[in-house]
């Protein structure tokens, strides 16, 4: 009797829920070789992901523009007793909708005001973090100070082909970092006001100068990560053989010998279900302008 009391008097609580209710999204360029000689190069470098990079099963080469951030939902908005991710994804997106559709139109707009253009990953560069490196291909310049002009960029890469006239550098193709700095800058003024990004730890949100360097947009394409300096000295090694490639005779006709020549004319919005390991998905292509 008294137990039946204690159960009675008990106020039930409902089974934490075994799926996240909200969704995660991430506007990146996915890299898109545009020459034969850069199709190598990425073939080449998704064999080096494969082995060094832990995010090679989520991800496909890609440029993030703005970092992952949420939209949050509510427990009893999922089915419990839906266990397949695609189609707990779809009914996430279906709850997400109205949301999505808004930053989807803010980011359409900032896409349509830039150029479709080509991109060129010729640098290795890596990221210092607390247990580890990240080493990762970059466009030129990698000082994100560097105020390069389009006629600087354009010397730069003529220079680089063993054809530098500075008369003609002005028809020469930039495909410096210089137009993909200026489309991130757009997006993020135009989807920020929208969004709630994830958090990062509270010690490293400072407010000087040194943290803002820090956090500027670095546009990048992950390799792999490195545990200690010489692996790191490894990976940087076999990152540099990505970019420098023999071919055939097609390959060898074309005019840039070093770096990965991409095709930048969309952004693609990608969501995944927060706390699953499963890939992002591709939910939103946004176009350039041509």
């Amino acid at each position: 009797m008294q137990t039946s009391a204690l159960q009675s008097a008990a106020s039930p609580s409902k089974p934490k829920s075994k799926f996240s209710h909200d969704l995660v999204g991430v506007f990146v360029i996915l890299v898109e070789p545009c020459t034969p000689r850069a199709q190598l190069c990425y073939d080449k470098l998704q064999r080096l992901r494969q082995k060094y990079d832990q995010a090679y099963r989520r991800w496909l080469p890609h440029i993030t523009l703005i970092p992952p951030f949420i939209l949050n939902g509510r427990n009893g908005q999922i089915d419990e007793s839906l266990t397949s991710r695609r189609l707990r994804l779809e009914r996430l997106i279906q709850l997400h909708e109205q949301k999505l559709s808004q930053i989807a139109q803010a980011a359409r707009q900032a896409c349509a005001g830039h150029e479709s253009h080509s991109l060129l990953l010729d640098q290795v560069s890596a990221f210092s973090l607390p247990k580890y490196a990240n080493i990762h291909l970059r466009p030129f310049p990698t000082n994100f100070e560097d105020k390069t002009t389009r006629q600087k960029a354009a010397a730069s890469l003529k220079e680089k082909q063993g054809e530098f006239e500075p008369s003609a550098a002005e028809s020469v193709e930039d495909t410096s970092s210089r137009r993909i700095v200026e489309l991130q800058k757009a997006l993020q003024d135009a989807v920020q006001p929208l969004l709630r990004t994830l958090k990062r730890n509270p010690r490293r949100q400072q407010s000087d100068a040194s943290d803002e360097q820090r956090n500027a947009f670095k546009p990048h394409v992950s390799v792999g990560q490195a545990k200690t300096s010489r692996a790191t000295w490894v990976l940087n090694a076999d990152a540099k053989k990505v970019l420098k490639v023999k071919g055939n005779n097609r390959v060898s006709q074309e005019r840039i010998e070093f770096g990965m020549l991409c095709k930048v004319d969309k952004v693609q919005l990608m969501v995944k279900e927060r706390g699953s390991e499963s890939p992002y998905q591709v939910h939103l292509e946004l176009p350039l302008s041509k």
